[in-house]
């Protein structure tokens, strides 16, 4: 059976055309032209798509920031290629002003974690030994949510923090309501 790639290619022309957006009188309309961006060991990186949950209720209320370009259509996996934040807050939520260091203990109220996946297969994030960085949220609306971060990122297994991979400086991001 031959597959047709359109339906997928359309679903994914939808998927990107939506996933950072607002809803604003009927029509849809984006929230910012480069709405996740960030300068990653000297280079500059930018996400087209960005978009934030409400805090759900885990160990703390998390609050997960996820940007996304693309999936990778050359693994069968189809890993989506991505930088996420995750802060943990509060019952109340986010908080404009308030900066949110990585986190140095686990599950720590009021902290943060920061995970990049460039190639959508290897994983690179803070770890708690060696916790360098912080997001700050600079404004909160109904739709969306923004701030700027930065942050050393390590190997997945390297959970001593012994070998720095990603300096991220630079960051800021304008988030959409998911």
């Amino acid at each position: 059976m031959i597959l047709k790639p359109l339906p997928f290619i359309a679903f994914l022309v939808v998927l990107l055309a939506f996933s950072s957006c607002k809803k604003s009188g009927g029509g849809v309309t984006p929230i910012s032209e480069k709405p996740f961006q960030f300068t990653a060991n000297g280079s500059s990186v930018s996400y087209a798509n960005c978009f934030y949950t409400e805090p759900f209720a885990n160990a703390n209320f998390e609050v997960l920031i996820m940007a996304t370009n693309t999936l990778d259509t050359k693994t069968s996996s189809s890993f989506i290629l991505n930088f996420q934040i995750i802060l943990l807050t509060d019952a109340g939520g986010p908080q404009v002003g308030k900066t949110y260091p990585v986190a140095a203990i686990p599950d720590q109220a009021g902290t943060a974690k920061l995970y990049y996946t460039p190639d959508g297969v290897k994983n690179f994030q803070t770890q708690y030994a060696n916790a360098q960085g912080a997001v700050t949220i600079t404004s909160i609306s109904s739709k969306a949510i923004g701030g700027t971060f930065s942050g050393k990122l390590f190997a997945d297994g390297d959970t001593n923090g012994q070998t720095v991979l990603y300096t991220i400086t630079d960051g800021s991001f304008n988030a959409a309501a998911d």
